[in-house]
């Protein structure tokens, strides 16, 4: 900690009040899921976020600063926060988080008329599948709850801040965030949504992990692609709930449990009801029976309004085949979840188009080496980072 804590002393000339951390992480289990309602297994890493920051109650500027100097610094009334989604500079993450507990503070009328100098310090590897970007998140929350005196326990800061990262522009289901904020050492999480729970899985004593940046790099809010998946399943989701007189449900999830109807039967609808060919917009508004501009309005997001076609189909039966309901109740042992993990990334889905892995280059190292598992962690289009599973001894 001396080096953030010294870099600290450097900008603002005095020491910081507290230093919080927040790690990255990889998914092990339920790729581009949870934004569909289901659950995942992540696990935090080593790399992390530390912010140090001091509390300056006469005033209502945010100073913040990283001790990377590429990055530069930022300054802000906290007064009069604009998040600018069409720039895509590395202050908006943390503003994000700030704002949402802002607007939480003035929900339970709260005094806000105070300021904050922050420093930044980070390791995790950025645009790289590892959520360097949620961890920015937690931190400008997990401060401002400190700050506000708001009282946000970790469940509350992880769904606000799952939240409050759409203020830039990314349609996340909330993984990154709980993981960041419930994370413990020596477990993985299964991560359950609606509402948010934890189930702790063990990380066994004879393995090893290793995480391997790929060097792709992948900034989900730069780019549309990691919301065009999103609203591919939406859509898909929008038009099978409109055919079985639904109404307007919208998350997969929801419509598995509106129908009442198992993973195979969700996938056979999607198979039989769904077309292989794209869906165009006008042919999306004509089933749903909005205008175009209603399209956009209330179910794409800013940087997907000029996408014109949606693979509907393909992206729900990724979603519907990649779910496991028997995490739940029987697994609480990472060794034990292994032919699951081998069999989530032989899925049809997971080695084609969907974007979880890349097409050619996905390393499956299980089958020359029984003994080491290899699957990429995904945060964006394209993966980041290669985690690789290594039994040690028995």
């Amino acid at each position: 900690m001396h080096h953030i804590t010294n870099k600290f002393i450097e900008e603002f000339n005095h020491r910081p009040d507290f230093i919080c951390k927040v790690p990255g992480r990889v998914n092990l289990i339920g790729e581009h899921i949870d934004y569909c309602g289901y659950s995942v297994l992540p696990m935090a890493i080593e790399q992390s976020i530390h912010a140090a920051f001091r509390h300056i109650p006469e005033s209502s500027l945010l100073s913040l600063r990283n001790t990377a100097s590429e990055y530069g610094n930022f300054e802000l009334d906290l007064t009069k926060i604009v998040i600018d989604k069409t720039t895509f500079h590395w202050s908006n993450y943390f503003l994000s988080g700030v704002l949402g507990v802002i607007n939480m503070a003035k929900e339970r009328n709260l005094n806000i008329n105070s300021g904050v100098e922050v420093c930044i310090l980070g390791d995790i590897p950025p645009s790289a599948g590892l959520s360097s970007s949620s961890a920015l998140v937690c931190a400008g929350a997990m401060i401002m709850n400190h700050i506000y005196e708001v009282g946000l326990v970790k469940t509350e800061l992880a769904g606000l801040c799952a939240t409050s990262e759409k203020f830039v522009g990314t349609e996340g289901g909330g993984m990154d965030q709980a993981i960041a904020m419930m994370a413990e050492r020596g477990y993985a999480k299964l991560i359950e949504f609606n509402p948010l729970r934890t189930t702790d899985v063990l990380l066994p004593d004879c393995a090893v992990f290793m995480v391997l940046n790929s060097m792709i790099i992948a900034n989900k809010a730069a780019f549309e692609s990691f919301n065009v998946r999103v609203v591919e399943g939406r859509i898909g989701t929008l038009v099978l709930s409109q055919k079985y007189g639904k109404g307007s449900i919208r998350k997969p999830s929801d419509l598995q449990k509106g129908l009442g109807k198992s993973l195979d039967e969700m996938r056979r609808l999607t198979k039989e009801d769904l077309h292989e060919e794209p869906y165009s917009k006008k042919e999306v508004c004509s089933i749903l029976g909005i205008t175009e501009e209603e399209l956009e309005e209330s179910v794409l997001t800013s940087n997907t309004k000029h996408i014109q076609s949606f693979k509907c189909k393909q992206r729900l039966l990724h979603v519907f085949s990649g779910v496991y309901t028997i995490l739940p109740s029987t697994c609480l042992n990472l060794l034990k979840l292994l032919p699951i993990i081998l069999k989530d990334y032989s899925l049809p889905s997971s080695k084609s188009s969907w974007h979880c892995l890349l097409n050619n280059r996905r390393m499956m190292f299980s089958l020359e080496y029984p003994n080491l598992l290899s699957k990429f962690s995904v945060g964006s289009r394209k993966p980041g980072c290669i985690v690789l599973f290594k039994v040690i001894s028995s």
